[in-house]
């Protein structure tokens, strides 16, 4: 049963019938009242009729009636005013407080519950949702500073590489500044020097150096056997006059002046060395200054000629001084490059020194590391690497750019002094006129 018919049931039983009672009294005192009051004014209404018309008979009868009238509107208003006050009190306190106001509070009550559960489960998943970003979050950066801070192998050979390059560089100096000076203190007759006893003296010592040394009986059709009997040690024999052999085409010379390799041999090939820069830069000494008493212009021109060769001896030297022999750390590494390129152990070792130089680790660097098809193959790396391998080569780039500038230097230096003593040259004829 629904509720509003257990309402209504309710509404039937009970003292609400006991209370309409009496009202259906009232009604039957209503009707007799009102039957009564149209009874007379039937009555005189007929008896006015019969004799005369009478106004003062229809005056009453109609203040009767609407007396009668009145009394019943009076009776029909408290009447409805009573149902009206009981239907009011029956819906506050039986409908809204008996049925109403509990199914609200029932209602309320389920709605906080779920709404308590709801938010609960809310900011469970919204913690979990912000572990997820979270987490993620780290992982993006831990990626990213993967991704950019993770050197890659090539780097690290590129590094091992260039660590002996520092001291071989200083040696090759060092080397270049020792050997200029032997050229120097041979023209100027140096007590230390060969030419300390004279100028024929200095010429008999090196054509002695030449028939036990150099000299190569094979010469000019066995003509030299004459001079120099048997010759020299095979392994010297021409070592003065062979420039390629002595100073181009090695990549590494077993000399080394500051005495930091201490190669083998080293001595016999500064020796030579020595000697091929007599032959190209300086065959007679100068003049000796006791052979100048009182002509000071032949000893400006003779200082004038020994700086014009100290120029050509340099470029010399800074020949021999690059490839002069360094340390002998980094080579295995050096050597692992050249058998990745596919060269066997026995050319490696024929191929490069047990000291290298300079130069010849600058040719590894420079050109064999990057002949390596897996440097090309290490291109395809994260972005942090590939631009730490651009700053590598552009390192690699400017030592090669500031050794070319400095043998540009050199040459220039060699140009001018060889323009001026053709403008020396051709003063002195225009002044013999």
């Amino acid at each position: 049963m629904s509720i509003i018919n257990r309402m209504r049931t309710r509404r039937t039983n009970g003292p609400v019938l006991s209370r309409r009672r009496p009202a259906k009294k009232k009604w039957g005192r209503l009707a007799g009242l009102t039957c009564l009051g149209i009874l007379a004014g039937g009555v005189l209404f007929v008896q006015s009729a019969a004799a005369s018309p009478c106004c003062t008979c229809i005056a009453l009868a109609a203040l009767a009636t609407r007396a009668a009238i009145v009394a019943f509107h009076a009776d029909t208003r408290s009447y409805v005013s009573d149902e009206m006050k009981k239907e009011q009190e029956w819906w506050i306190d039986e409908v809204m407080e008996g049925h109403v106001r509990p199914a609200l509070q029932r209602m309320t009550r389920t709605f906080v519950t779920l709404q308590k559960l709801v938010t609960v489960d809310y900011y469970k998943m919204t913690d979990v949702e912000n572990l997820l970003e979270t987490s993620q979050t780290y992982g993006l950066k831990q990626a990213e500073i993967h991704k950019k801070f993770q050197s890659s192998q090539e780097l690290c050979e590129i590094g091992t590489l260039v660590g002996g390059l520092a001291a071989a560089r200083e040696i090759s100096r060092g080397t270049t500044l020792s050997m200029s000076e032997y050229g120097i203190k041979r023209d100027l007759f140096d007590a230390g020097a060969v030419s300390a006893e004279g100028r024929d003296e200095d010429m008999a010592a090196r054509l002695e150096q030449f028939k036990t040394t150099y000299c190569d009986p094979r010469a000019q059709n066995f003509a030299l056997e004459q001079v120099c009997g048997e010759g020299g040690p095979p392994a010297r024999r021409n070592r003065d006059i062979h420039y390629a052999m002595m100073a181009d085409i090695p990549k590494t010379l077993d000399v080394s002046a500051v005495g930091a390799a201490d190669p083998e041999g080293g001595e016999e090939y500064l020796e030579d060395l020595q000697a091929l820069e007599v032959n190209l830069f300086g065959s007679e000494v100068l003049w000796p200054i006791e052979d100048l008493e009182g002509n000071e212009k032949k000893h400006e021109k003779l200082l004038s000629i020994a700086a014009a060769r100290s120029v050509a001896r340099n470029s010399y030297w800074r020949q021999v001084g690059l490839k002069a022999a360094g340390p002998p750390n980094r080579r295995e590494f050096m050597a692992a490059v050249l058998k990745e390129l596919g060269a066997e152990d026995d050319a490696i070792n024929a191929y490069m020194s047990k000291n290298p130089s300079f130069y010849e680790r600058l040719d590894v660097l420079a050109k064999k590391y990057l002949q390596k098809p897996g440097f090309y193959i290490g291109l395809n790396d994260k972005p942090g690497n590939l631009v730490r391998k651009s700053a590598a080569l552009d390192m690699i780039k400017l030592m090669i750019r500031g050794e070319r500038k400095k043998t540009r230097e050199a040459s220039s230096a060699t140009a001018a002094v060889w323009l001026m003593t053709e403008l020396n040259a051709a003063q002195d004829r225009v002044e013999n006129k």
